[in-house]
């Protein structure tokens, strides 16, 4: 076995070492396991590189003592900064794990994650030699003889093994893409809640749309929220029925049959005389929050009509990587659709429209319009939660913002049309006078969905430079390139992990922005207080889905 390199293990320790410090949510010990040793790897490979380059620049090889010498001291300092380290590990970890009401580390967490750790360096090292073992055969294939000809030859084997690496990544990447909408597909056509006997949902007696084509996460929505009796037992205020519409991806017809196909739901069950009309748009595998739509309900007695599509059956991620459009397409076609219907309506009579999307069903309702007031302009108020990071519409508001508000809560016009929510932020109280229709961003500051994108990979964000740190965000969180990008995409795999209200949940959270865009509904602060606990109460997480 070949032996290894000086410069690579001293820059692998270094990155494995920064890949221990915090960043937006706690990781569990095998997911820090697998992240330290591909920074390992990483810097393995990077600092080998800086000494081959080094190396034959200088021409020099060193005294035989001096890699000795250096090899001694990176173990001294490899065995010596371990401790300090683990205790930093445990106590920022801790500290993430309390805040969201989960255990901290112990000793076995710790020895997990080293032992994860080592396992993945070493698989990945191994790999690496595999790599490097058939580059040099292929140089000496394609260049043998001279040794210039060696070196012409192996940029040409470097290019080869990167062409079929890549394809061999890609085609994993596709495999595991098709396999999974496979599952989901299976998980979305199986049974699931029962059919409600209720005359106020689609999918029911009389209606056009298919209940076995809803969908496992339309059954769900069609089956699920609160009554009339539930409203007004707990309020003790007259109630009425909601209406719920929901359209499968299975349906027939492209998105603009199905846009029609919920209008004439809409209009079959009466929601033209409703009080308050809702617009939503899903996530990628059809789920909407619960809370969300309920606490919507609640708000409004029950006088509402709540309308969505679906259109994938895959999380959000392979939706918008693999169905490119799909998300922001249907949503469109619907906007479209309900807004027509909504204005052929007598205005003295009409209800009040509204609007409200979560993580890709945010960024589907953003892209679906023009600019933000044309966005504001749709109806009477727009909800948006947990929007993902590099959306066009919510990116452009925020760098608008006034001078002195940070990017984690931006100010826009002292919050006169647009207002963001942050932890600790009242919305009623984030600017001057909010004129209606009212919109608002409700993005968490340790939301990955929200914050973390690729450049954060070679550039610090600006929500962790000083006078700009998101709220929550641990005090010992820093840049490091590369690392902070890795650590954030492992923050993105338990971005539902923790309580409602934290990282990408935002549950109950949209209740009090219902209360700002929509009103109050009447209530007394005692009757906004059993709301919210019954609200609270229903959090049910998205079964992975982001």
């Amino acid at each position: 076995m070949r032996a290894l390199s000086l410069a690579g293990t001293a820059t692998g320790l270094i990155l494995a070492a920064l890949s221990a410090t915090p960043s937006l949510l706690p990781r569990l010990p095998y997911e820090q396991g697998v992240l330290t040793g591909v920074c390992f790897a990483i810097g393995y490979a990077l600092g080998t590189a800086l000494g081959v380059a080094i190396t034959a620049l200088v021409r020099v090889p060193p005294e035989g003592w001096v890699p000795r010498a250096a090899w001694i001291i990176l173990g001294v300092a490899a065995v010596g900064g371990s401790v300090p380290l683990a205790r930093l590990w445990a106590r920022t970890q801790g500290d993430l794990a309390g805040a969201g009401g989960a255990p901290r580390p112990g000793v076995v967490d710790g020895l997990v994650a080293l032992g994860v750790a080592l396992m993945t360096a070493a698989a990945l090292l191994a790999f690496g030699r595999g790599v490097t073992a058939v580059t040099r055969r292929l140089a000496r294939r394609l260049a043998p003889g001279e040794e210039h000809w060696r070196w012409l030859g192996m940029p040409s084997a470097m290019v080869v093994v990167t062409v079929v690496i890549a394809a061999v990544v890609g085609a994993a990447i596709y495999g595991f893409g098709t396999y999974t909408e496979w599952s989901y597909q299976r998980y979305n056509a199986s049974g699931g809640a029962e059919e409600p006997a209720s005359e106020f949902r689609s999918a029911g007696p009389e209606s056009a749309l298919s209940w076995d084509l809803t969908g496992h996460e339309g059954r769900s929505i069609l089956a699920g929220g609160p009554s009339a009796h539930d409203i007004g037992s707990l309020t003790k205020t007259e109630a009425e029925e909601p209406i719920r519409v929901y359209v499968g991806v299975d349906e027939p017809g492209g998105w603009d049959d199905h846009a029609a196909a919920a209008v004439s739901e809409l209009d079959r069950l009466g929601a033209a005389d409703r009080g308050a009309i809702l617009v939503a748009a899903t996530t990628g595998t059809g789920w909407l929050d619960r809370q969300a739509i309920d606490s919507f309900e609640y708000l409004l007695h029950g006088d509402t009509a709540l309308v969505t599509m679906q259109y994938s059956v895959a999380e959000s991620w392979q939706s918008y990587t693999f169905h490119p459009g799909a998300y922001r397409d249907s949503t469109s076609a619907l906007l479209d659709a309900v807004h027509d219907w909504w204005a052929a309506v007598p205005e003295a009579d009409r209800p009040e429209l509204f609007v409200y999307g979560l993580s890709l069903g945010s960024r589907a309702v953003q892209d679906s319009f023009e600019d933000a007031e044309a966005l504001r302009a749709y109806g009477d108020g727009v909800v948006l939660a947990g929007t993902p990071y590099g959306t066009a519409m919510n990116a452009e508001l925020t760098a608008s913002r006034d001078a002195g508000s940070p990017v984690g809560r931006p100010v826009l016009d002292d919050g006169i049309a647009f207002r963001w929510f942050n932890e600790g932020i009242d919305l009623a109280e984030a600017g001057g006078p909010w004129e209606r229709p009212r919109v608002a961003f409700l993005q968490h500051g340790k939301d990955p969905i929200v914050w973390a994108g690729l450049p954060i990979l070679w550039s610090q964000p600006e929500w962790l430079e000083d006078g700009q740190r998101n709220d929550g965000i641990h005090p010992d969180m820093q840049w490091f390139p590369l690392v902070t990008g890795l650590q954030t995409m492992v923050d993105s795999m338990q971005d539902l992990a923790g309580p409602d209200g934290d990282g990408h949940r935002y549950g109950s959270t949209t209740l009090e922005a219902w209360i700002q865009v929509v009103g109050d509904g009447g209530y007394t602060s005692d009757q906004l207080d059993l709301i919210r606990q019954r609200v609270a109460g229903s959090d049910a997480p998205a079964g992975g889905d982001v």
